[in-house]
């Protein structure tokens, strides 16, 4: 109780400054991805617990295909420009 709900408050805030920086920065399409998969995880709470947990995995693996891509292409790129 005394970890979880400053924890909840901060993903809640990153989130809102996630879903932001996604309408700021719309030609990085995996910011897009990642923010529509937020609102659609969001959106499955009111569903059967089932579904929810399915779209938890699905949402991770969401979240970790779109890091490692800009992580290791993506930034590869971008590196490549500036010394260029």
């Amino acid at each position: 109780m005394l970890l979880g709900i400053p924890i909840m408050f901060a993903a809640f805030l990153a989130g809102i400054v996630g879903l932001i920086l996604a309408i700021v920065h719309r030609s990085e399409w995996q910011l897009v991805i990642m923010a529509f998969g937020g609102i659609v995880f969001l959106l499955t709470w009111t569903m059967d617990e089932q579904i929810m947990m399915m779209a938890a995995y699905v949402y991770g693996v969401v979240l970790v295909s779109c890091c490692g891509n800009w992580f290791f292409f993506r930034r590869r790129k971008l590196k490549r420009a500036e010394r260029a």
